[in-house]
């Protein structure tokens, strides 16, 4: 109703977080007076949604029991995005997401330096790392969306997005 302050805890699902831009827009033209949000809808203009969505949407989720060590939890929920320096520009460094993760204060320009350190480490111990091109990584994105979104297009169908 108009006036009114809509809160918004996603409780950290990675499959709200491209749709924050939308969610404003349309909380604002119905005369919402304001909204609370947690950060992974609070971050989400079309822009940001199109720079992180790449990296994280369809991965692997980590509820509350997963018990993996750091270096774990980094690399197999996120995807990096290979290309040229033009998508390094074009995504501000973040399609090397698993370094960020793993270094979250190293600067960007030097995260595509310590990818391939990183890569080699994990091919060493075993742990799954995953890459692909830009247009893989939208396309891998619109198929997880697809797929959580089958349950309010079809109600008879249970949701499964594995």
């Amino acid at each position: 109703m108009p006036g009114d302050v809509l809160v918004v805890e996603a409780r950290g699902s990675h499959t709200t977080g491209c749709f924050g831009d939308m969610l404003v827009r349309y909380f604002k033209g119905r005369g919402g007076a304001g909204m609370v949000v947690d950060g992974r809808i609070r971050d989400g203009g079309a822009y940001m949604g199109c720079v992180f969505a790449p990296n994280h949407k369809g991965m692997p989720t980590l509820s509350a029991g997963d018990r993996l060590d750091y270096l774990r939890k980094q690399v197999l929920t996120s995807r990096n995005v290979r290309g040229s320096r033009f998508v390094d520009f074009l995504l501000g460094g973040l399609n090397y997401q698993i370094e960020h993760h793993l270094f979250p204060s190293m600067p960007r320009p030097n995260l595509r330096h310590a990818q391939h350190l990183v890569h080699r480490f994990c091919a060493s111990r075993g742990v799954s790392y995953s890459q692909c091109d830009l247009l893989s990584s939208y396309a891998q994105v619109l198929r997880h969306l697809h797929a959580v979104g089958m349950p309010l297009r079809h109600p008879s169908i249970s949701r499964n997005t594995s």
